[in-house]
């Protein structure tokens, strides 16, 4: 499935990923000749990163480099330390939503956001420059609801939220709809903005354990990858 974006923040050419039945992600740029795979390590315990170069056989041991590992015991240890807080205040952001209060408030209903069974059934996802582009199945995906009421007739999906009264390409918030009690499907909601203040209060907790982790693993048989700079990758 191909996804074409004509956004000048879009540094490369394409780019393709594949989410494998195993868990794994598989990552590529263009038609280099590597690739980039995340591997959630169900059986060794060792979450890693690595880099495949294609130009060398499978026998050979430069066609794999590791860029990071680390074992789940120490990512569990280290979301322990940070504690419950942050998810405490990521569900407090959830509001419950009624159908007559959204059509009043004028909040219009969006794109639907692809569930995990949908990506599994695809073999790989390519984003590519280019005038922008739906195709099928995300198409379909996407498609927003044709009718307020549809949404409650699916449960466990998600949806963008759009202010009708003052219009923006950007989304105003986050819908998710879930089966409460007796079977009813039932409708919670978040601003985008009130996310994005989550996310900046809590960014350095989670750069500071990145850091410890990359430090421990100096020495080790394990390593965890460089340090972070997001307005490096950014650039890149």
């Amino acid at each position: 499935m191909k996804v074409r974006f004509n956004d000048p923040d879009l540094k490369i050419r394409s780019l393709t990923i594949k989410f494998l039945r195993d868990g794994k992600i598989i990552a590529k740029c263009g038609d280099d000749n590597f690739h980039y795979t995340l591997h959630p390590g169900h059986n060794s315990g060792i979450v890693d990163l690595h880099r495949t170069d294609e130009r060398f056989p499978m026998s050979d041991p430069r066609r794999y480099e590791t860029l990071g590992a680390v074992t789940k015991n120490e990512i569990e240890a280290e979301l322990a330390a940070i504690g419950p807080n942050l998810i405490v205040e990521l569900m407090n952001l959830w509001r419950p939503l009624r159908l007559g209060w959204m059509i009043r408030r004028g909040l219009g209903i969006g794109a639907r956001l692809p569930t995990d069974l949908e990506l599994n059934g695809v073999n790989a996802i390519t984003v590519e420059r280019g005038p922008s582009d739906c195709g099928e199945p995300l198409a379909g995906w996407i498609k927003p609801p044709e009718f307020y009421e549809d949404v409650l007739e699916r449960a466990n999906a998600a949806y963008l939220l759009f202010d009708c009264k003052r219009p923006s390409p950007s989304a105003y918030g986050a819908m998710v709809t879930y089966r409460g009690h007796g079977g009813l499907v039932q409708m919670r909601w978040v601003k985008i903005r009130a996310l994005q203040r989550w996310a900046t209060k809590w960014e350095p907790v989670f750069l500071a354990a990145y850091r410890r982790l990359h430090e421990q693993s100096l020495g080790s048989e394990w390593r965890f990858g460089g340090p972070l700079n997001f307005e490096d990758q950014h650039e890149r």
